[in-house]
């Protein structure tokens, strides 16, 4: 679902702020790694150099993702800089946003599971579901990554298919290449 958010004038800000928590209720099926892996044509872990917002033939807003490939786990070689593009962004005063889209911040490292879309540009599959946000433990150093779903630990709500997912414990880097299939195939 996307929606278009124009400059909102004070009086009515806090009306489009409860339109926009009403509907941010997206409800996903949550995917497994194995689930991810198999539908992936591609897996890369990589950081993201930056972000650009731009308009595309049709003038729907767009955000198209540079990031500097560290390693490939799945799929072809890939040298950096890669492209992945996104339903939505922000330009000028005019914003689009794709609810359940995954987000991305300059300077984060990721682990991604992409797909070609019908214009054979790299996007993310299941949405968010297939960017996981690489973190270090501060006390062990250990890196540990986490997605919607997947890996949150002591923070996530436990139900059937966050169980089913294998999503209710800390996911290590490790363990997330391992299930991804270990290495360039």
């Amino acid at each position: 679902m996307v929606w278009v958010i124009k400059r909102l004038t004070v009086r009515r800000a806090p009306l489009a702020l409860l339109v926009c928590m009403v509907l941010h209720a997206t409800q996903m099926v949550p995917l497994s790694v194995e689930d991810l892996t198999k539908e992936a044509e591609l897996i890369v872990r990589a950081t993201v150099r930056e972000t650009t917002c731009l308009r595309d033939a049709t003038g729907l807003l767009r955000t198209r993702v540079t990031l500097d490939v560290r390693d490939a786990w799945k799929g072809q070689e890939i040298t950096s800089p890669l492209n992945v593009m996104l339903v939505g962004g922000t330009l000028g005063e005019r914003r689009v946003v794709a609810v359940g889209q995954a987000t991305y911040r300059p300077g984060e490292e990721t682990v991604l599971f992409l797909r070609h879309n019908s214009s054979g540009e790299w996007v993310t599959l299941g949405l968010a579901q297939g960017k996981f946000e690489v973190w270090q433990d501060s006390v062990t150093g250990q890196k540990y990554a986490r997605n919607l779903f997947l890996g949150q630990g002591a923070t996530a709500t436990p139900n059937a298919a966050l169980q089913r997912a294998g999503g209710t414990s800390p996911l290590s880097l490790e363990e997330l290449q391992r299930k991804a299939g270990g290495g360039l195939k």
